[in-house]
């Protein structure tokens, strides 16, 4: 489930890929209805299949093969075309595409199947390509014999002419008692052209003989009922199911192989601890929106384990370009609630340098630099509540070489006798940011969710070992889950009973309680 939460939109993304698979095979699949007629096929002069085919069943199976492949001709197609014209069915010419013939094993019959959308045109297309399978066999046949017979009368209109003249010689060499040597040549010619047009005329009784039956329709092309293949609805539910389970293995591989930063266990597997609290990142119409209650939590937690005086707090955002500022200033504020003095020491343009005009104000820079006393550090400060702000001063360009110098120990050092400092300081991949955690008493890390990862967080905690300073842990600073939105958006009368009430009085106790408790650790660690 977590894996789901944290990669949602590539689970999306492949899942809409497979139902838009699924939808275009729905759109692209069309019923098919198949018909098939059986057609038994005689031994036909003048056919690849013929009373001259050997008895093998080898060249048998060749010839019926061969017949077979007829049916795909134009011929066979044009006249099945013409017989469906006949009775009323469109059969165009380009139904050779949806034409299967095959020669069951051991038999002498083809059988041609025919695919159609519509169950009524595959039969009428089946049972009209037999036809004119048959009527080609037979007309092919006629062809072929009348031909033979044309070259048969020829033959016997040559012989007997030649029989003719070959008798008359005879004849006229016994009338001229000729020499007997050529009287028995004439009579050898007589028998060779007599024998010969007995040959042909015994050749062209037979074929007068011959039948020009193709075959016969043993099976008729049959309504079918029933479509082909599976169900397609059955494979477009099978194509969701298969992206389905794949968008599963890719959230599990992305989950695996994903370095970021999103819940408290990946601070805590990573080796920083220990963990002082989350931080929601909420929004309200574009516009940032403290929370308050997670920044209480956490203020809560250092006040219990760190002094309120004497301490420099230094947020080190991880990674680079994290908002510490807002962070620094949030816990400030809860600080005010529990009663103990803060200071926000600012690092940016950003963090209240300017005033209302634009203008930029003395602060952090100009300490450090020499332009403003040291002993004017509370003079500086912006007051909010019960806690301030030191801006970073009109140098801010000039930030990372001024906190290079021993002056800024002399600041923290003389903002920390009255109050507890909290720097919003740069990320610990910067020069800066490293020569002002020098000068702090503890880091906490402050860990964009989201965008930094485990790489970010080893590498500051290599930093602060280098550096001696110990590691004060890590906040989380997230965006809420989509849950946790849901909770905030109910209604805000319910809301506002949540927060008032009778819990005023109760919180005074829990704000006297902590105070008291404050102070015992204070005086402890004096």
């Amino acid at each position: 489930m977590r894996a789901i939460q944290h990669h949602w939109i590539s689970a999306v993304a492949v899942l809409t890929i497979g139902v838009l698979v699924a939808i275009g095979f729905l759109a692209q699949g069309k019923p098919a209805y198949s018909s098939t007629s059986i057609v038994f096929l005689d031994p036909l002069s003048g056919n690849p299949f013929s009373p001259t085919t050997p008895a093998s069943r080898t060249e048998q199976l060749a010839a019926l093969t061969t017949e077979a492949g007829l049916v795909y001709t134009d011929a066979v197609i044009e006249a099945a075309v013409a017989i469906g014209a006949s009775t009323g069915t469109a059969l165009g010419p380009e139904m050779r595409s949806d034409i299967l013939t095959e020669v069951p094993s051991n038999s002498t019959v083809v059988q041609i199947t025919y695919t159609q959308p519509n169950a009524r045109l595959a039969q009428a297309g089946a049972q009209a390509l037999a036809e004119a399978y048959l009527a080609y066999r037979r007309d092919r046949a006629a062809r072929v014999v009348a031909a033979q017979t044309e070259l048969r009368k020829q033959q016997q209109t040559s012989i007997e002419q030649l029989l003719a003249e070959a008798s008359n010689r005879l004849n006229a060499a016994k009338i001229l008692n000729v020499d007997q040597a050529q009287i028995l040549d004439l009579q050898q010619q007589v028998t060779l052209y007599a024998t010969h047009l007995a040959t042909v005329n015994v050749d062209q009784t037979g074929a007068n003989a011959t039948s020009i039956t193709p075959g016969d329709i043993i099976s008729p092309a049959s309504l079918p009922v029933t479509k082909d293949g599976v169900n397609p609805l059955l494979i477009a539910l099978a194509i969701v199911l298969v992206a389905a389970a794949f968008a599963v293995m890719v959230v599990l591989a992305r989950e695996n192989l994903d370095q970021k930063i999103r819940e408290p266990e990946d601070i805590v597997s990573a080796g920083v601890e220990p963990f002082r609290g989350s931080i929601r990142r909420w929004s309200s119409k574009d516009a940032p929106v403290v929370d308050m209650e997670g920044l209480r939590q956490v203020a809560n937690v250092i006040a219990a384990s760190e002094p309120s005086k004497k301490n420099v707090l230094f947020l080190a955002g991880t990674p680079a370009g994290t908002d510490t500022f807002s962070i620094a200033s949030g816990l400030a504020a809860a600080f005010d609630e529990i009663g103990t003095t803060t200071v926000v020491v600012g690092t940016a343009e950003s963090d209240g340098g300017e005033t209302g005009t634009g203008a930029k104000v003395l602060g952090l820079t100009d300490i450090l630099a020499g332009d403003a006393p040291l002993a004017d550090c509370w003079d500086l400060l912006k007051t909010d509540g019960n806690h301030s702000t030191l801006p970073v001063g009109t140098q801010a360009e000039l930030l990372a070489t001024l906190v290079q110098g021993p002056r800024l120990t002399t600041v923290f050092k003389a903002l920390s006798e009255k109050a507890l400092v909290i720097v919003a300081g740069p990320s610990l991949d910067s020069g800066a940011g490293i020569a002002m955690a020098r000068h702090a008493r503890e880091v906490l890390l402050v860990v964009d969710g989201g965008t930094a990862s485990v790489a970010d967080l080893a590498r500051a905690k290599g930093t602060l070992l280098q550096i001696h300073v110990e590691l004060a842990g890590a906040i989380l600073y997230k965006r809420p889950s989509r849950k946790a939105i849901r909770l905030r958006r109910r209604p805000a009368a319910a809301a506002t009973d949540a927060a008032e009430g009778p819990t005023d009085t109760p919180q005074s106790a829990d704000d006297a309680a902590g105070s008291a408790s404050l102070e015992v650790v204070h005086e402890r660690r004096g």
